[in-house]
């Protein structure tokens, strides 16, 4: 048989079945159908529910960790046994377009140097409603872009398989090991984008970028870090670096840029549910007024010098 031209990796810990049915559908029903579908399981609640696609879809393969190994360690796990010409990432809550594969792939095959694109977005709450939509991205000014944070939704990543065993992902990133290994990428190869909203990425509150968002703050700080150090980004990765680790030791700092953010975003948030983005507390759990001057004492409690970690 021979070697599907996509393999799509993802890895489940503790989905919500509904969100997992979905986002699982939306793979099978892809216009592109030469592709081999790698799923791990970092728990066993849903290994049934996917074996009964697997039974009836002879492209899903399905892997079950011996313990819990997290995103990071799985996806390089599920990268030894991937076959394909070209590397997809999919997350066990978003929701592919039936043409997402078609495009990415066409894209690719069009632009040789490119190791690896991504797509634009439309945002969808718990429910499927839309929130908003991602704005188009100028491709000749990605690897800039970076110096800021991360250009891609982790879900949109489609790349040269070669490049992604080269360069896998750094298993001391516990989070944003996916803007780390897009630092590394870009460093050495050039990268695309299909100005396509090609997967409808969920803003969902059990999600790893929402639940863990201090933490993200701290990994992609270290990845600026990194990056400025090893990688040659120079002075405005440095800059950056600092403004993460700002906003991980300030949490507050970081809710109030991201509600300023959301204001100039043309969404459907309401003005409720922006103030409620700064009213969350560390786990994101809404709170009110106390929570606010909560999380303000404890950002000026954590205020401390950045010169020794830029």
């Amino acid at each position: 048989m021979a070697s599907p031209k996509i393999s799509v990796l993802m890895s489940v810990f503790r989905d919500d079945p509904v969100h997992l049915r979905k986002a699982i559908e939306s793979i099978l029903a892809q216009s592109f159908t030469n592709f081999e579908f790698l799923i791990a399981f970092d728990d066993k609640k849903h290994v049934a529910l996917v074996n009964k696609y697997a039974k009836n879809d002879k492209r899903i393969r399905v892997f079950i960790n011996k313990e819990n190994l997290g995103l990071t360690r799985s996806l390089n796990a599920l990268l030894k046994h991937a076959k394909g010409k070209y590397v997809a990432r999919m997350d066990g809550d978003d929701i592919s377009e039936k043409d997402r594969f078609k495009e990415q792939y066409t894209y690719m095959e069009k632009n040789k140097k490119v190791a690896l694109c991504g797509c634009r977005c439309t945002y969808i709450d718990e429910k499927d409603a839309v929130l908003s939509v991602s704005a188009p991205l100028e491709e000749g000014t990605l690897k800039k872009q970076l110096h800021k944070g991360n250009v891609f939704i982790h879900t949109t990543f489609f790349a040269k398989s070669s490049v992604m065993q080269q360069f896998r992902y750094d298993e001391l990133f516990n989070r944003a090991q996916d803007f780390e290994l897009l630092l590394r990428i870009a460093a050495k190869y050039p990268l695309g984008v299909v100005n396509i909203p090609l997967v409808r990425y969920r803003r969902n509150k059990k999600g790893i970028s929402f639940k863990h968002a201090r933490e993200q703050n701290k990994y992609a700080h270290l990845a600026l870090k990194k990056a400025a150090k090893k990688y040659g980004y120079g002075a405005k990765a440095k800059v950056f670096s600092a403004i993460w680790w700002v906003f991980w030791k300030c949490p507050l700092i970081f809710r109030l840029a991201r509600a300023q953010k959301l204001a100039k975003q043309k969404s459907s948030y309401n003005k409720d549910q922006k103030i409620r983005l700064i009213l969350s507390d560390r786990k994101g759990k809404i709170g009110g007024p106390t929570t606010f001057v909560a999380n303000l004492k404890r950002s000026l409690r954590e205020k401390v010098s950045l010169s020794s970690h830029v």
